[in-house]
């Protein structure tokens, strides 16, 4: 018998192979229903290029004001962590002091009741209360969750002042949070613009002006001012009038002293006055 009269049993190929040769017509109709079922049913399959996964992570952030990093960590880390370390399911515990506040970092294992366990964080948390010092603020518990990290960050940098950096920035948030898809657009690094007075103390001297003059009359000059209401055939409004300091010139102009004679002293003839920046920490 030649090797193309033998049958598939005989050539020694395995059961299944053999149905498969012997069927090959079902064999190719099984494989393409497989196929286009498969390419129907990856279409319909829920998909999420940002998913939401629980991390087991809570964090702890409690403030007393004046607190050093040493005092931090006897009076707010030590009685949260005596409390916490027993909660069960706990991995890591770690605490952090620092100046004006403690935090406290907790990791779960993975699979726990995120619920049972922010319910035990809080009973703790309440528990180490108690020992804490009374000007220590109220602590805040946060769960530690993807969603709320940033899934696109741009970057603005150049050669341009910062000042046109940071209003190309807020043009940019603009836009992009007009994006019907976008649910919020932040700037991080933004400076906070200050006015600010550089006082010439050999000019200040010469005519006897004290800082604690400077000082009132800028703060007489930076509020709203109350006058009233008017009332009207549409109804009564309230009136304020503006004293506020928005530019420059609105400093530079402000009197420091008026003298009988006439003689009027104004910030800017003391003072350079100029727009900057807080300072960076």
């Amino acid at each position: 018998m030649s090797s193309q009269e033998m049958s598939p049993a005989a050539s020694g190929i395995p059961g299944i192979v053999a149905f498969c040769i012997r069927n090959w017509r079902m064999t190719i109709g099984i494989m393409l229903v497989g196929v286009i079922g498969g390419m129907l049913a990856i279409n319909q399959l829920p998909k999420d290029a940002e998913p939401d996964v629980p991390v087991p992570f809570i964090n702890i952030q409690v403030v007393l004001p004046g607190v050093s990093p040493e005092d931090a960590e006897r009076l707010l880390v030590r009685p949260l962590e005596s409390e916490l370390k027993s909660i069960e399911g706990l991995k890591e515990i770690d605490g952090i002091a620092s100046t004006n506040m403690a935090r406290v970092l907790l990791e779960f294992d993975i699979g726990v009741d995120n619920d049972r366990i922010l319910a035990d964080v809080l009973e703790k948390v309440d528990r180490a209360r108690a020992e804490f010092p009374q000007e220590a603020r109220q602590p805040i518990i946060e769960e530690i969750s993807f969603s709320a990290l940033p899934i696109l960050t741009i970057n603005l940098w150049g050669d341009a002042p910062e000042r046109e950096l940071q209003r190309r920035a807020k043009d940019l948030q603009r836009k992009i949070e007009a994006i019907p898809l976008v649910l919020e657009a932040k700037i991080s690094g933004e400076r906070t613009d200050v006015l600010e007075a550089i006082i010439d103390p050999a000019r200040t001297e010469s005519l006897g002006i004290t800082f604690e003059e400077i000082a009132a009359a800028v703060s007489r000059n930076n509020t709203l001012i109350p006058a009233g209401a008017l009332e009207t055939n549409s109804g009564k409004f309230n009136i304020k009038l503006p004293g506020l300091i928005e530019q420059p010139s609105d400093m530079a102009d402000l009197v420091v002293r008026s003298g009988a004679d006439g003689a009027i002293v104004r910030l800017g003839d003391i003072a350079e006055v100029r727009r900057g920046y807080i300072d960076q920490e």
